[in-house]
């Protein structure tokens, strides 16, 4: 008997296959980032990797449970800490 707060099979496999697209999306941003000359579109897409790893740790705390992050996750190049 399941309780009202667990996943089911396909739930998880739904949210692993949502999990791989963030990472993946966010793999491609940051590839794109380092390969644009333009300063200012290079930074939104390092904004827009950031954003598909925030998602893809609250997808994996979903499936996992809760994770550490580590101080440099998700630092935005001339972003402050």
């Amino acid at each position: 008997m399941q309780s009202g707060n667990e996943i089911t099979k396909g739930e998880r496999e739904q949210l692993e296959n949502l999990r791989q697209m963030e990472d993946l999306a966010s793999k491609k941003a940051g590839i794109y980032s380092r390969l644009l000359i333009d300063a200012q579109l290079a930074q939104k897409m390092e904004q827009l990797e950031k954003r598909h790893k925030e998602r893809e740790m609250a997808l994996k705390e979903l499936l996992y449970g809760k994770e550490k992050k580590s101080k440099s996750m998700g630092q935005v190049r001339g972003e402050e800490e």
